[in-house]
């Protein structure tokens, strides 16, 4: 089976993000009922750290339409318990960002997604705007979640 609308995936998009988009588009109020139907039993946040060992995306992809290699490239690949590979590098789960989510507000209006690069602690400030990154909306104060 293959969802009614099937959105594509945005450059740097991060797989949580994604399998968020792909949820609301068909009208599901939780992204585990569409989790459950691909078969991948996960944390949202978990969804970006995944093993290829352990996990298949492959019924992601054809109910999406979208390469299974395309949605290998939105995730952080573990290597091992503690470390995964991000930009060509080892990174420690430390240098990644599992407290709060934070955003270029710019980039999250014009893009609607959750960029992958947001998600490394070290990354603070959009380099295509040059604004800080926020954990909060600017609006109203509140946490994203």
């Amino acid at each position: 089976m293959r969802f009614l609308r099937r959105p594509r995936p945005g450059v740097n998009e991060i797989l949580s993000s994604y399998l968020l988009r792909v949820t609301g588009a068909n009208g599901y109020a939780n992204y585990k009922v569409v989790s459950e139907y691909v078969d991948i039993q996960s944390d949202l946040h978990k969804f970006n750290y995944l093993s290829k060992d352990i996990t298949s995306l492959e019924r992601l992809s054809a109910a999406t339409g979208v390469m299974e290699s395309r949605l290998w490239e939105m995730v952080f690949p573990v290597i091992d318990d503690r470390s995964v590979r991000a930009y060509g590098a080892t990174l420690e789960y430390q240098w990644l960002e599992r407290e709060k989510l934070k955003v270029c507000p710019h980039c999250l209006a014009e893009t609607g997604y959750y960029h992958q690069h947001w998600a490394l602690w070290l990354y603070t400030s959009c380099h295509i705007h040059k604004w800080l990154l926020v954990d909060t909306c600017p609006q109203c104060q509140s946490g994203w979640r």
